[in-house]
């Protein structure tokens, strides 16, 4: 008499077995991909493509999580990949303050001279913020302090934001007192303007002209006067009468 396998015997009557159903493929399938993912990024060589992408290294940036913006890197996101505003990582990290991971980004060939859609650099961004360690590593990698499409400069981003120490930084770096923009309007003005009496005080310590006016004709007094700052208005006042004293001697 043969051997039959028990594999090969016929079912008994009524005996069938149950049907697989496609949650149990799909709990395997998911198993199968837990227990290899070790082995898998052991095997990926570097720069490979596992799908992640510029929103990921976002993401990373903003929870200033540096070992996911490395990692993202090395997994082949390009630092210099522009979102639909023209966001770059560099400028999200200028944003957020991070030193360490700027410093990651231009590692891995990020361009400090990219510009978003409204003509914003790194340095500008960082300079709005009053992120000081952040502008200094741009400038080391040879970002300019020049202005945006709007005659921006990042000292007036500074001054506009009420960042004294930034503003302090940028006039030691070289950026000119009396840049104006598009609109005419200077660092103090915007200083004045928005109530920071540290930034007016050390602006016209180096020089800013209080007389200047604005493409509508206004000086930083007026704009001050009309914002309600009265304290820097009467600064204003003596600094634009030492001025005319100072002329009338020479």
């Amino acid at each position: 008499m043969p051997v039959v396998s028990q594999y090969e015997m016929p079912l008994k009557p009524g005996l069938r077995f149950p049907p697989f159903q496609p949650e149990c493929l799909l709990i395997l399938r998911r198993l199968a991909i837990w227990l290899m993912l070790p082995w898998l990024s052991l095997a990926l060589p570097a720069g490979a493509d596992t799908g992640a992408s510029v929103g990921d290294m976002f993401v990373a940036i903003k929870n200033g999580d540096a070992g996911a913006v490395e990692q993202l890197l090395r997994q082949g996101v390009d630092p210099n990949v522009q979102d639909e505003q023209g966001y770059t990582a560099l400028m999200m990290a200028a944003r957020a303050g991070s030193p360490e991971v700027a410093r990651q980004l231009l590692a891995h060939g990020a361009r400090v001279y990219l510009r978003n859609l409204y003509g914003e650099t790194a340095v500008m961004l960082a300079a709005y913020h009053g992120h000081n360690p952040v502008i200094e590593l741009l400038l080391a990698q040879g970002a300019a302090l020049g202005a945006n499409s709007r005659g921006w400069n990042p000292l007036i981003y500074a001054a506009y934001a009420g960042h004294a120490d930034t503003v302090r930084l940028l006039l030691a770096y070289g950026v000119p007192v009396d840049g104006q923009t598009d609109a005419g309007l200077s660092a103090l003005m915007l200083a004045a303007k928005q109530g920071c009496m540290e930034c007016v005080s050390l602006l016209l310590r180096m020089g800013a002209d209080p007389g200047l006016r604005s493409k509508n004709g206004q000086t930083a007094l007026e704009m001050a006067l009309s914002a309600g700052n009265t304290d820097i208005g009467e600064l204003l006042e003596q600094a634009m009468k030492m001025r005319k004293q100072n002329r009338a001697i020479e």
